[in-house]
C-alpha cells in the first residue's frame, strides 16, 4: 500500500557519517538527471542522525518507522555499503542500489549477488533509479539456507570428524 503515486526510495544510511554523506553527496550529484517527484526516506543508521538541511537539492524524509514499515512502501533501495539493511530490503523482494565505493573494501553483506546493483557514479544511480522496473529480479537467491535436516552443517561437520 503505497501512500502515493510518486516513486518512493528508501535510504538505508551508513554507520560511519563519512560513508553517509558520500552516499548522499552522490545522490544529490544524481538530481540533475532524476524526476523531481521522487519521495526519498532517509532511514538513518542508529549511531547518527541525518540532516536533511545538509542535502537541500534532494527531497529528503527522515523516518523513525521500522524497517519492515518503510520496506512496505518503498519502491526500491539505495543502500550504503555496509548496513545490514540491506538484507532484509533484498529478503522483502525489493531492487536493491548499493552504493560501490571505491575508496574502501567492498562490505556489503550482499556483493556477489547478481540481482543486488552497485553504482558508484551520479549518471548510473540516476539511470538505475529512473529505470527501476529493469532492475527488478525473479531469480533472487534465498539469502538464508533454512533446511531443517541441515545438510551443510552434516558436510562440514563429517569433515572436521574426519581430520581428528
Amino acid at each position: 500500500n503505497k501512500p502515493s503515486k510518486n516513486k518512493v526510495v528508501l535510504i538505508l544510511t551508513d554507520y560511519l557519517k563519512t560513508n553517509t554523506d558520500k552516499q548522499l553527496k552522490l545522490l544529490t550529484m544524481a538530481q540533475k538527471g532524476l524526476d523531481k517527484s521522487i519521495l526519498y526516506i532517509v532511514k538513518p543508521h542508529p549511531s547518527h542522525n541525518v540532516n536533511p538541511n545538509d542535502f537541500p537539492d534532494i527531497n529528503l524524509k527522515i523516518s523513525k518507522k521500522t524497517l519492515p514499515e518503510l520496506l512496505a512502501i518503498s519502491d526500491i533501495v539505495y543502500s550504503s555499503s555496509t548496513t545490514s539493511g540491506a538484507i532484509d530490503a533484498y529478503c522483502s523482494g525489493l531492487p536493491i542500489i548499493v552504493l560501490n565505493d571505491a575508496q574502501i573494501l567492498p562490505q556489503s553483506p550482499l556483493r556477489g549477488f547478481k540481482d543486488v546493483h552497485f553504482s558508484s557514479s551520479a549518471n548510473d544511480l540516476a539511470d538505475k533509479i529512473t529505470n527501476v522496473n529493469l532492475l527488478i529480479s525473479q531469480d533472487r537467491v534465498d539469502f538464508f539456507d533454512i533446511n531443517l535436516s541441515l545438510p551443510k552443517w552434516s558436510k562440514w561437520l563429517n569433515i572436521i570428524s574426519k581430520t581428528k
